[in-house]
């Protein structure tokens, strides 16, 4: 009897139906059955899906009407820590991906435009929706400083690599 797995399970959150649904429909087929694919319209529909269902991977859009995309990034941040996040915008700008990536994207990604590109954007989602979130703590520290951090470090005899960020 074969294996089965279970669907990973990918929110996509665009403001265009229109995309949404040619997307949504490419990488299902692209998938061969191992995403489910939700999609929201609006980030509040978005939070509204990851409060009731666990879900592998967030797919963002940046430009949207009311709470665009590095908001709504920070958002599910602050709730969901270790879910996996990427952007995926139609104008990309060296401004937009440094505020991404800042916000907790772990991917920023160019708008596909050829099957060639969709196929590619698969295939890097489903790399990072594969990440199984590690034991640990993660999060954001206020009023420790560096030297506190690496003491503790040092004091577990743990091995870690830090990103700071000011």
């Amino acid at each position: 009897m074969p294996e089965t797995r279970p669907k990973k399970r990918i929110l996509f959150v665009d403001d265009s139906s229109e995309f949404l649904q040619i997307f949504s429909q490419t990488m299902e087929a692209h998938s061969r059955g191992e995403w489910e694919i939700i999609t929201a319209n609006n980030a509040g529909k978005a939070l509204s899906i990851l409060n009731e269902q666990q879900v592998h991977l967030v797919v963002v859009d940046v430009q949207m009407p009311l709470v665009d995309g590095m908001q709504l990034l920070k958002l599910i941040g602050n709730k969901h820590p270790n879910l996996p996040k990427a952007v995926l915008t139609g104008y990309p700008t060296p401004a937009d991906r440094t505020a991404s990536l800042a916000n907790g994207a772990d991917l920023y990604l160019e708008k596909p435009t050829t099957p060639e590109g969709m196929e590619t954007i698969f295939y890097t989602l489903n790399e990072l929706a594969r990440v199984e979130s590690e034991e640990g703590f993660q999060g954001t520290v206020r009023r420790v400083g560096l030297h506190d951090i690496l003491q503790m470090e040092c004091l577990g005899r743990n091995s870690a690599v830090l990103e700071v960020f000011n």
